[in-house]
């Protein structure tokens, strides 16, 4: 029959992001973070880390590690990532001191 593919369709499947470590798992505001894990975007600005919903800033990031500073008006909670691909959060609290 014609119109009918004779290979099976290839699709890409997008690799949901996940946080496995945060060092240090304290800090105070301005501080620097390193958030570890995978499923992170390739390009920096697809990124978005928040601690309880503040934006923090991405000072260098790769599909499996960003560093980040821990913003004015963060509070004590989990740090939280957004992707095209999904969303997720820190394994355990994190700690603003």
């Amino acid at each position: 029959m014609s119109g009918i593919p004779k290979e099976p369709l290839q699709t890409s499947e997008v690799e949901r992001p996940s946080i496995t470590k945060v060092v240090p798992n304290s800090n105070f505001v301005g501080g620097q973070v390193t958030i570890y894990g995978h499923g992170f975007a390739a390009r920096t600005n697809e990124n978005t880390v928040t601690f309880n919903g503040v934006a923090a800033p991405i000072l260098s990031s790769s599909t499996t590690e960003f560093l980040v500073q821990v913003p004015n008006g963060a509070t004590t909670g989990h740090i939280y990532l957004s992707t095209p691909a999904g969303h997720t959060h820190s394994p355990s609290v994190f700690t603003v001191l």
